[in-house]
C-alpha cells in the first residue's frame, strides 16, 4: 500500500508540474493573473486527464481536488523551474495556444489498447496521448479496485 501511495503522489506531482509549466509556456504571468481555483478549474474541465487521474477522481474526488488546489497554491509561482514530463493536451483547442513538447515514455500499443478499453468501460474521456507510467499506475489502481469490490461482494454475501 505504501508503494502505491508514493507512486500516486509522484505521478500527481509530475502531472501538476507539467501542467503548471505548460501554463507558464502559454503565459509567463499566469500565476499572477489567475487564482489557484481558476487554474484548477481549467485543468479539470479543459485538459485531457490521464486515466489514473480519472480513476482517482471517481474513487476519491474530494481528497484529490484538495491536493490539486494546495499544490497549485504553493507551486504555481515556481512553474518556470518545472519541465513537461507528461502530455498536456486540451479538450478544445483555442487560438494562440503554443504546442509544447513533452519528454516522457510513451505507452506501447497493448497498453494503449488496455487504457482505451478501460476509458470506454468507465465512461472516461480518452486522452490523446498515453504514457507508460499512466498504464502502470492505472492498472495498479484498477486491480486494487477489483480486489476491494470482490471483498465487498464476499462480505455482502455472508450477511
Amino acid at each position: 500500500m505504501q508503494k502505491r501511495t508514493m507512486n500516486l503522489t509522484g505521478m500527481l506531482k509530475g502531472f501538476l508540474q507539467s501542467y503548471l509549466r505548460w501554463l507558464y509556456e502559454q503565459n509567463s504571468e499566469f500565476a499572477q493573473n489567475l487564482t489557484p481555483e481558476e487554474i484548477s478549474e481549467f485543468l479539470l474541465h479543459q485538459v485531457f486527464l490521464p486515466v489514473w487521474f480519472q480513476i482517482c477522481l471517481k474513487q476519491d474526488s474530494f481528497f484529490l481536488l484538495i491536493e490539486i488546489l494546495q499544490y497549485i497554491q504553493v507551486y504555481a509561482s515556481s512553474a518556470k523551474n518545472f519541465s513537461i514530463t507528461q502530455p498536456i493536451e486540451l479538450i478544445v483547442t483555442f487560438e494562440g495556444i503554443k504546442q509544447v513538447e513533452w519528454k516522457g515514455e510513451r505507452a506501447a500499443i497493448q497498453e494503449i489498447n488496455w487504457l482505451t478499453n478501460l476509458c470506454k468501460r468507465e465512461n472516461f474521456r480518452i486522452p490523446k496521448s498515453f504514457t507508460h507510467p499512466d498504464f502502470i499506475l492505472s492498472s495498479t489502481l484498477e486491480n486494487e479496485r477489483r480486489v476491494k469490490n470482490a471483498e465487498k461482494n464476499r462480505s455482502a454475501s455472508r450477511i
